[in-house]
């Protein structure tokens, strides 16, 4: 039965999204495409009707999402993911989200606002809610905060997901709702209703999982709002106890005792929860990341920056001040130098002028903390070093700057400098007196029917060193003019052979190049 216009109109207003491109899914070839111009009506249409698969970008150019998903793939097995439990969560934790299940047989939770907020916060709440469910590690849309310019000039697309209810009450990504036990399959017109009447609010709980416990481990926070999975009752509560022996020195153990209770079911007997309880209390233990059940909800990279995380001393001095804890990383921005430049915020402070390997190797960022905030920082590897990088990469920003304001871009303009010393006499031969060379001055000579500005590279950087510009040196001087379209040629002077650097004399260098006799006093 073919949807209705008005189901059409109000599946588009949920799943309203960025009006530059869409993607698209063939049920006969199984193959996707993305389209660069804007989703219609018909597409919406087609979409429900079963004809062709439709996904939506959530972030538009404004960077807002009205939207979000969370997608929990199922990694190419051939059983579809418990989409019964995930359901059940979303009840027992009033959180106002959706889970459908997505076309190979995964899970799709849904979350929608009211009004268009910053894409930001709208991936800040899923993954709260991501955390909540058990999937901590699951993608979220939109991938991005904000949609980036790339090199060519161009704006970033974006990325887009499949939408539910290909083929309307007939698909196979239905949504479920729990009303029990059991959750219910909804009918599209079922699944409009629920959505439209599920939409977070500002203070909504969808992002509960960090608000109540905003500097744990990821992992803990999902223990102690999921429950700890059946089997592994002394182990969660373990790893609890070392996160709020960190955070709560005074009462920790009351805390502990009470959450004995509360995460675990049946509630540990009070004799096994007190040998755990004091086991995990020994200042030398810490977290088991490789074991269960924190193994599979583990989020290292965010952990990472965490204030009772795996990354932190929290060894405080008699003033308060923590001097081991990582700072936390954010605002990553790339700067179009050359070479690239990079800065990036530490607990909120602006770091800038970094070279990329000193962004890239934590033994080169370990030094810059302590010259830029004054502080030490506690010992990580590498690749945890690089799992953090990695998250800031996938979502930095790109600035444009004035090829002046570059070690490179001012070595150009010393050149231009430089070459305006170019030597020859005008004549209408284009006889030349090349032993000016020597001298260490720039010649225009003739090869091939061809005009060039030449000059030893030897004295260029002698120039570049007596007008204190040696930021760039050696075969870095030639990769910074190289733009200029600069060669190599074996010149001669007089009854030697030299060889020189040549700059194509072209309509834009004429008019700087003002040659004088080299008989003048250059």
């Amino acid at each position: 039965m073919p949807v209705t216009t008005e189901q059409v109109e109000r599946f588009m207003t949920l799943f309203a999204g960025n009006e530059r491109s869409f993607g698209v899914w063939s049920p006969r070839t199984k193959k996707m495409r993305t389209e660069i111009r804007p989703v219609s009506a018909k597409e919406f249409a087609d979409h429900l009707n079963g004809k062709m698969g439709v996904g939506i970008v959530p972030i538009n150019d404004e960077n807002d999402s009205l939207w979000g998903a969370v997608d929990i793939d199922n990694h190419g097995d051939d059983h579809d993911l418990p989409i019964d439990e995930v359901a059940n969560i979303l009840k027992e934790r009033s959180i106002p989200a959706i889970a459908c299940r997505s076309k190979s047989g995964g899970i799709h939770v849904y979350y929608f606002s009211p009004e268009p907020v910053a894409a930001d916060k709208i991936r800040k709440r899923l993954v709260g809610i991501a955390q909540a469910v058990g999937y901590p590690k699951a993608e979220i849309f939109p991938k991005q905060s904000k949609l980036l310019s790339e090199n060519d000039g161009s704006r970033q697309l974006g990325n887009w997901i499949n939408l539910p209810y290909f083929g309307g009450d007939d698909t196979d990504r239905y949504a479920v709702k729990s009303t029990g036990a059991e959750p219910d399959k909804l009918s599209l017109e079922d699944f409009l209703e629920a959505a439209e009447s599920a939409v977070g609010l500002a203070g909504d709980r969808a992002d509960a999982p960090a608000g109540a416990h905003p500097d744990a481990p990821p992992c803990i926070q999902t223990l102690l709002r999921t429950g700890v999975p059946s089997g592994y009752r002394n182990e969660g509560l373990y790893n609890t106890v070392v996160y709020l022996r960190k955070a709560f020195p005074d009462d920790y153990r009351d805390r502990a005792f009470d959450a004995a209770g509360t995460m675990c079911n049946p509630p540990l007997p009070m004799v096994e929860a007190r040998r755990t309880i004091n086991s995990a209390s020994r200042r030398a233990y810490t977290y088991k990341c490789d074991e269960e059940p924190i193994k599979s909800v583990c989020n290292r990279p965010v952990c990472l920056q965490r204030k009772f995380g795996v990354g932190q001393d929290n060894t405080k001095d008699p003033n308060g001040s923590n001097h081991g804890a990582l700072p936390v990383f954010s605002d990553l921005v790339k700067y179009t130098t050359d070479p690239i430049k990079w800065s990036i915020k530490m607990d909120g402070v602006a770091v800038d002028n970094l070279s990329t390997e000193e962004i890239m190797r934590y033994s080169k960022m370990e030094v810059i903390i302590v010259e830029r905030l004054g502080r030490g920082a506690p010992m990580l590897k590498e690749k945890d070093w690089r799992a953090i990088i990695n998250g800031l990469l996938d979502e930095h920003r790109i600035e444009e700057v004035p090829d002046d304001a570059s070690s490179s871009g001012v070595i150009r303009a010393k050149l231009v400098d430089f070459m305006k010393k170019a030597a020859l006499t005008m004549g209408d031969d284009f006889s030349e007196d090349r032993s000016v060379v020597l001298r260490g001055l720039p010649i225009m000579y003739r090869s091939d029917g061809r005009d060039y500005i030449a000059f030893r590279g030897q004295d260029f950087q002698k120039y570049l060193k007596d007008t204190r510009t040696e930021e760039l040196k050696g075969v870095n001087i030639f990769f910074a003019i190289k733009t200029m379209g600069v060669e190599n040629h074996n010149v001669r002077v007089g009854d030697a052979v030299i060889k020189m650097w040549c700059i194509p004399m072209n309509d834009e260098w004429r008019p700087l190049i003002k040659p004088v006799s080299f008989h003048s006093d250059i």
